[in-house]
């Protein structure tokens, strides 16, 4: 899964690419250090649905590294969501594996498994790629749901969190679970962006733009396209992890469309241009979900105008919006 084409030579990084850089790193490391601070201002239910947003943020950036990276739209991405939250309970629960061997595993155990569904839905595009995946996903769906050893339709409970205790770090208690996630969220975001401006990540943009002028040009974009894959569904087999961790249960839900429907729309009203947009998706939508369910119980119904809202306002999503802002600020 070479990244350069049959000479060796790989495209050049664009100059926008690489002034991009340094503004995603920093704003990257003043989030992350905004985030540290939360727990110091905020009160405990505020810091459990960080938690949630830093999960589903994860989420939302692996997701848009089919489709805003790619271009191809998939609803199976809750596949390797649900993938990794019952590999971990397996090994742990069934099996009596320790939590962090059991983690090591589960995101190997994830990349085999993206290889595998990946070779098939590659071989399609367009709507036919976005329907094989929503049929593979419901095919892990329903397999979850007809296994009882794993709960069945009710689900699994019980699922535990890391040992730290002789560091004198309890994982139960909200902050300390909270600084785990963060953690985990930051370095993840930090490999993923090392592999998108990557040469590697060159061409697979490349491979967006013009597939057939990659592919003239000698470059091996089947095996790129499933490289990218596959760190994108080991991106979301964490979430998975760390969603079942938080919750210390899982059921099949979190493989439906229904989670890949809604992590979709993270990374449209985020904006699937920017790296971060999506990260920035899955705040708005954590806030609007929670903000409006507390106003009204038919939250759901004012939820679809905001998004077509959101959507005729911001063309590239809230980051894009906020782009603009910036952009007219510098003019002036």
């Amino acid at each position: 899964m070479t990244a350069g084409s049959a000479e060796g030579r790989v495209p050049p990084v664009p100059a926008s690419a690489r002034s991009e850089r340094l503004p995603v790193v920093a704003a990257l490391a003043v989030a992350l250090a905004l985030l540290a601070a939360l727990p110091f201002v905020a009160s405990d239910y505020l810091v459990v649905l960080g938690t949630e947003i830093l999960i589903l943020a994860l989420f939302a950036v692996s997701t848009n590294l089919l489709l805003g990276y790619m271009g191809y739209v998939s609803l199976g991405q809750a596949a390797y969501f649900g993938f990794g939250a019952y590999g971990l309970a397996a090994l742990t629960l069934l099996w009596e594996w320790p939590t962090v061997p059991a983690m090591l595993v589960t995101l190997a155990g994830s990349a085999v498994f993206a290889i595998a569904l990946g070779s098939l839905c590659l071989r399609t595009s367009g709507v036919r790629f976005l329907l094989i995946t929503l049929a593979f996903s419901q095919m892990l769906y329903a397999v979850l749901v007809r296994t009882p050893q794993m709960g069945g339709d009710n689900g699994i409970v019980g699922i535990p969190r890391p040992e730290l205790d002789a560091w004198g770090i309890d994982l139960w208690a909200t902050v300390p679970f909270y600084y785990y996630v963060l953690v985990l969220f930051g370095l993840t975001l930090l490999i993923l962006y090392r592999f998108i401006k990557s040469p590697f990540g060159s061409v697979i943009v490349a491979v967006r733009e013009n597939e057939m002028r990659a592919r003239a040009l000698g470059y091996e974009v089947w095996a790129n396209k499933l490289a990218c894959l596959t760190v994108a569904g080991m991106a979301a087999a964490l979430a998975g992890m760390l969603q079942a961790q938080n919750l210390s249960f899982a059921s099949p839900e979190l493989a439906s469309w229904r989670v890949s429907a809604e992590v979709l729309l993270m990374v449209i009203i985020g904006g699937w241009r920017s790296f971060l947009g999506p990260a920035i998706g899955a705040l708005v939508f954590i806030a609007i979900r929670e903000g409006l369910s507390v106003v009204t119980e038919h939250y759901l119904l004012f939820f679809g105008l905001f998004f077509m809202a959101a959507v005729a306002l911001f063309r590239e999503g809230v980051s894009g919006g906020l782009d603009a802002v910036l952009a007219k600020v510098r003019r002036r």
